[in-house]
């Protein structure tokens, strides 16, 4: 396991793939498949992040701020309502934090052409995936 404190160290750890790969359960490359883009190292893994470049232009990135803001706002309104509505007391926001994060990537890239449901269903389906791949890490698994 390494933990790159900053930007260069960082970059110079994926610029040998051959000493470092992503750190999920051994049994995910089963699972997600040997050729899943978080797996890819090398001259592909290099292509691939080529062809992603366009989507983080500065003209790119002007395009999705104000969807961004509008999935935001959205979502700060449901957080004072539930606090509202909890009269200020705690509240269970961690459904909503895993949410927020797939409607900003379901707004930005699809717009609303995909309903509020399908993106709550998403993020759930999503977090479904994530606890399942943390009951298959069974030490020795991928032995």
């Amino acid at each position: 396991v390494v933990l790159a404190s900053d930007r260069d160290i960082a970059h110079k750890v994926f610029k040998t793939p051959s000493h470092a790969e992503p750190c999920i359960v051994p049994i995910a490359k089963d699972i997600l498949g040997h050729k899943a883009w978080v797996f890819l190292q090398g001259t592909t893994h290099a292509e691939y992040r080529r062809g992603l470049k366009p989507l983080f232009t500065n003209q790119a990135i002007s395009t999705y701020l104000p969807v961004q803001d509008r999935v935001l706002d959205v979502y700060f309104s449901k957080f004072i309502s539930m606090t509202e509505a909890n009269g200020g007391r705690p509240a269970p926001f961690m459904g909503l934090f895993r949410e927020i994060n797939c409607a900003l990537s379901c707004r930005t890239f699809f717009g609303d052409y995909i309903s509020d449901d399908a993106v709550k269903k998403i993020a759930d389906d999503f977090y479904l995936v994530t606890e399942a791949l943390e009951l298959v890490n069974v030490p020795l698994s991928m032995y």
